[in-house]
């Protein structure tokens, strides 16, 4: 899964996060880093299987690169952005 990308918008597939949205924050061979700005923080990601996500057409972020994401997204930005695509979604 190549396209999958630092600052996009995921929504999880398994697990007891099954259902809700999360932003990648940095990835890692057959792994991606997950936030929500919330119960998971930029400061501590959950770590989840790529196979585990599904990518939806949203994107927080422009940037590319690991260390500036977690630089310039803070968690209030991430809860703002992932609360206003899910009162789209539903």
């Amino acid at each position: 899964m190549s396209d999958i990308r630092i600052g996009q918008v995921v929504r999880s597939k398994c697990g007891r996060d099954a259902g809700k949205f999360f932003v990648i924050v940095g990835r890692e061979k057959d792994f991606v880093f997950l936030a929500d700005g919330d119960t998971r923080r930029v400061e501590a990601p959950k770590k989840k299987n790529i196979k585990h996500v599904q990518v939806t057409g949203f994107n927080l972020s422009t940037t590319t690169f690991a260390e500036t994401v977690k630089e310039s997204l803070s968690n209030r930005e991430i809860r703002s952005g992932l609360k206003k695509i899910v009162q789209g979604d539903d």
